[in-house]
């Protein structure tokens, strides 16, 4: 279905044949395509078909996921809308606030060929009917419930295959193409910039950024670590006069980019004559001798593919989980490149620079960077939200319009204050994303489609690339990828690595101030937020409703009462009023996964690995996933068991479920 509403069907196992021939006519010329979830389905499908006839595309992947595609004879574009709305298409109806009809239900496992005629009863639900994707068994009890009450009333009627499967299809696609076309509206009313002439919605946020915001020449061209994630007590059970609190930054990186200095023009590289650290504004190589005693170190440290905050070098080398550390000074020193302020920060926590190698100093600095850019999308943002709960006669929201500009500089507009889901949705994700676009990897993997032995040999043969993988995708079409040899000079555009080392080290020292006052109260932190105990007088932090402020991950009035956590990104808890939460890294919480893979399961895991960690208990889990095959350009479903259970090894874990730094 085209913009205008044209609409072209085909049926059968050539469908995708037809489509391309269809569609690749001068008529089309520039057309880009979109389809949801295009990178890791349909492109591929797609894809097989140009190789088939013979045709090679420009193609972009990222791992097996073909993210972009570019047919040059016709200047056809071939795009993933995730990579702009990241929500599966049936959740669109509700983020952009869309009129069309609800993207229904279909018995996907009961699309095979013998059923091609099919008319009679409905599907069994529970072996064959699937919901937006995944199979009864395993959707969430939410969409189970609605899926339900659905069923009850649709199995009164005949199942037509060949109607049902037309139905569906052609909902799919006019839900698409509304949530596309809104998005699109909605994103050009704000930037004046079409989001689908780019790949990514990152892509998007630079294209805004250097279009609007980016003074001339002030950019410049090992420092760059992630968040601080981590559980510093694996479980805690409330005692009488206390609570747990659960607690985030609004926006962190945002507010970090909008609110703190970043460096700009060109660098002084200084590798000797080093003055006093507070001296400069950069990037710091040096050794560095940590503290003993420190509960929460500052500096960062990445060692067996993880990133960690140790106290000794050694012992997170080796994750000595038997304290105390024996190790002397020249083992426990830590060596690498750190933002200057977070050294600093360090310096004042007790850490003592040993030696300094190489500075990257920066003369001139900004606080203006990106406070335009994020200026904008806040007042977007917040507009599409609507009035707070609070602000209801008409003086309540002046006064809500005043104080939000005393605070943050912002004028709201009040003709333009209206709760608008797609609009919010479009600025807060433009809000979180520029920063990352500047600090993506260099020399990323590139693909090529070749016909040409010649060029075959080149590129497999030639000094100037490292080709990682290849295959012969037709009988002469060879897919190949690659990249720029070590020793070929080639910077990526658009990249600043600066940018990203000074905004995440700013985040984390954000979190570090809270997590540094909290001590041994603190249960878990991610990249922006906090899991915390607190008792009566207590000190306890600020919270707010502004940029960079603290909020309330909770209901007002409830608390945490049991909190369990096996590691990062993996925990559950239970409040005062009766929720309880679960989050578990890699697995899908689906209706059959959340019986299996409860609070209660997490503590026996928990309990059993403070006691026996040489044969920690685990769980199955299952989880359902199409398989992309590069080699053949092919997709298959494959059902993946995960053995889920306790792997702490980020700090020393001790018998009452408390945790130490490594070198403590």
């Amino acid at each position: 279905m085209t913009y205008s509403g044209e609409t072209f069907v085909a049926e059968g196992t050539d469908c995708v044949d037809r489509m391309l021939i269809h569609f690749r006519q001068a008529k089309y010329t520039g057309y880009t395509w979109l389809a949801h979830n295009a990178a890791g389905f349909d492109n591929i499908i797609i894809l097989e078909d140009f190789c088939n006839m013979g045709i090679t595309l420009r193609v972009t992947m990222m791992g097996c996921r073909l993210i972009f595609m570019y047919d040059e004879i016709f200047k056809q574009r071939f795009i993933d809308s995730y990579s702009f709305i990241p929500m599966r298409l049936a959740k669109t109806t509700e983020a952009l606030n869309l009129k069309t009809s609800e993207k229904g239900y279909f018995p996907h496992r009961f699309n095979t060929a013998q059923n091609n005629s099919y008319r009679g009863m409905y599907p069994d639900r529970g072996t064959q009917m699937a919901s937006n994707g995944p199979g009864y068994d395993i959707m969430s009890d939410e969409e189970r419930v609605a899926f339900d009450a659905w069923y009850v009333e649709a199995s009164k009627n005949e199942f037509d295959f060949q109607k049902e499967l037309h139905t569906y299809g052609r909902n799919d696609v006019v839900l698409l193409r509304e949530a596309c076309i809104k998005y699109r509206q909605e994103f050009i009313n704000c930037t004046g910039l079409d989001p689908f002439a780019q790949t990514t919605l990152a892509s998007c946020c630079m294209a805004v950024y250097k279009t609007h915001y980016l003074p001339a020449d002030t950019l410049a061209f090992s420092s760059l670590f992630g968040g601080r994630t981590n559980a510093y007590k694996l479980y805690y059970k409330i005692k009488e006069g206390e609570k747990i609190h659960y607690i985030d930054f609004t926006s962190l990186y945002p507010a970090c980019q909008s609110k703190y200095e970043y460096p700009i023009n060109n660098p002084q590289i200084i590798l000797k004559d080093f003055q006093p650290l507070e001296n400069y504004f950069g990037i710091i190589k040096a050794t560095v001798a940590p503290p003993r005693g420190l509960l929460h170190p500052v500096l960062p440290y990445r060692c067996n593919g993880k990133l960690m905050f140790p106290l000794c070098r050694t012992c997170a080398e080796q994750e000595n989980q038997t304290p105390p550390c024996t190790h002397n000074d020249a083992e426990r020193c830590l060596s690498g490149c750190w933002v200057s302020i977070e050294l600093q920060r360090a310096m004042e926590k007790g850490y003592v620079v040993t030696k300094m190698d190489e500075v990257w100093h920066f003369p001139q600095r900004s606080d203006t960077l990106f406070s335009n850019y994020v200026k904008t999308f806040r007042q977007y943002k917040q507009e599409a939200s609507g009035y707070p709960a609070h602000a209801v006669t008409d003086d309540e929201k002046k006064a809500y319009i005043h104080d939000y500009f005393e605070k943050e500089g912002i004028r709201l507009n009040p003709d333009k204050i209206c709760v608008n889901p797609a609009k919010r949705s479009i600025n807060k994700l433009s809000l979180n994303s520029l920063w990352g676009r500047f600090s993506m990897r260099q020399n990323l993997p590139n693909t090529v489609m070749l016909r040409d032995p010649g060029q075959f040999a080149h590129y497999v043969f030639g000094c100037e690339y490292d080709v990682t993988h290849f295959s012969f995708v037709s009988d002469d079409v060879a897919l190949l990828q690659w990249r720029h040899s070590e020793d070929a000079c080639v910077r990526t555009p658009n990249i600043n690595i600066f940018v990203g080392a000074f905004t995440t080290a700013r985040a984390r020292l954000k979190l570090y101030d809270i997590m540094d006052r909290l001590g041994d109260r603190l249960l878990y932190s991610d990249t922006d937020s906090l899991i915390y105990v607190t008792r009566d007088g207590d000190w306890e932090p600020e919270l707010g409703p502004y940029l960079g402020d603290l909020t309330n991950e909770l209901d007002a009035g409830d608390y945490i009462t049991e909190f369990c956590s096996s590691g990062p990104k993996t925990y559950g808890y239970r409040t005062a009023n009766g929720g309880v939460c679960m989050k578990a890294k890699g697995v899908t919480l689906n209706t059959a996964n959340s019986k299996l893979i409860r609070l209660e399961t997490l503590v026996d895991l928990v309990t059993h690995y403070i006691t026996d960690r040489s044969a920690p208990k685990h769980i199955l889990a299952r989880t359902d996933n199409i398989v992309r095959d590069k080699k053949r350009l092919s997709l298959k479903n494959k059902t993946a068991v995960k053995r889920f259970k306790v792997v702490y090894n980020k700090r020393v874990l001790l018998t009452d479920y408390s945790t130490i730094p490594y070198g403590y």
